[in-house]
């Protein structure tokens, strides 16, 4: 299983050696906006060295937003635990307390009968 895994490294260290090989003329780098100029410089370093740049910002970046998800799904987190906190708070008062009900809710029935709720008709 080990040598699978290798197979597609060593495929792309040779293709990185052909590269290589096919770009050794020597170039002037000279990045524009600014004075400064490189001279003779092989032509695969240039182009290995934009590649790492640019997987280094890219990588940068990347982790610029994994913050960024972490930072909301914290918050997101933290209030989750807070509603939580206050339904359980809820629920051990709602427990503690019995429920209260006047003497005007109930209507009176014959003596062998129990009381039961008063149904209250709400026409307007």
């Amino acid at each position: 299983m080990k040598t699978f895994k290798s197979v597609p490294l060593i495929l792309l260290s040779i293709l990185l050696v052909i590269i290589s090989v096919a770009n050794r003329e020597p170039v002037t780098v000279s990045l524009w906006p600014f004075p400064i100029e490189i001279s003779e410089v092989p032509l695969f370093f240039v182009f290995f060295a934009g590649i790492f740049v640019g997987l280094f910002l890219a990588g940068i970046l990347l982790a610029f937003k994994g913050v960024r998800h972490y930072v909301d799904m914290r918050g997101a987190k933290k209030e989750a635990d807070k509603q939580s906190k206050e339904i359980d708070t809820l629920e051990s008062e709602l427990d503690k307390k019995p429920p209260k009900v006047e003497q005007k809710d109930y209507i009176e029935s014959s003596p062998g009968q129990t009381r039961k709720l008063a149904k209250r008709n709400q026409a307007h």
